[in-house]
């Protein structure tokens, strides 16, 4: 019986060939994990505003949205998670535990989510009939390595209708509703 086994060239070829499928593969795979992380932080903010906004409709009571980083009170920085409470108050924090309704996690790791819009609120507060208490706003995702293809543009209006701006310049950057660059900050 004869011995089939590979020669050390043969193996060292097939080594050889391996590392370099896996050199062109790798940054692929990263420029696809990071655009897979955009697209799943605002489809999370998405549902996240259209939770909030039919709780405030169901229950005939202002709903607020906001970032947290310990699930019981509101930051500034739209970055570790969100809470959904009950707002009958009007103010910029939840009073109680028991006013927390949900708790969503956004868990951005290599990017920053922006919230923009006419005022200084860092809240999005929904009325019983599911409007805005403010005007049109916008979220933005912005990558850390500051690659403009990666970021992400979310409108929201007084209605609680959301969409996704997508029409880009020749440089890779989002088109605002403005015509003009989005420049993440």
């Amino acid at each position: 019986m004869a011995n089939h086994a590979f020669s050390l060239i043969e193996l060292s070829l097939a080594i050889m060939l391996m590392s370099i499928l896996s050199l062109l593969f790798i940054p692929s795979w990263r420029h696809y994990q990071q655009h897979r992380q955009a697209d799943l932080a605002i489809q999370t903010l998405e549902q996240a505003i259209h939770a909030a906004q039919s709780f405030a409709i169901l229950k005939q009571i202002p709903v607020s949205l906001c970032p947290s980083f310990d699930q019981h009170t509101c930051q500034q920085a739209w970055r570790d998670s969100l809470i959904l409470f009950t707002n009958s108050q009007g103010t910029d924090q939840p009073s109680l535990d028991t006013d927390i309704h949900e708790h969503v996690p956004l868990k951005l790791q290599q990017a920053h989510l922006y919230w923009r819009h006419f005022g200084n609120n860092h809240l999005l507060t929904f009325d019983q009939h599911g409007l805005l208490n403010h005007d049109n706003g916008i979220f933005y995702y912005c990558p850390i390595n500051t690659d403009p293809h990666v970021s992400r543009a979310l409108v929201i209006n007084v209605t609680g209708r959301t969409r996704l701006l997508t029409q880009r310049n020749a440089q890779g950057r989002l088109i605002g509703p403005d015509g003009k660059p989005i420049l993440c900050p």
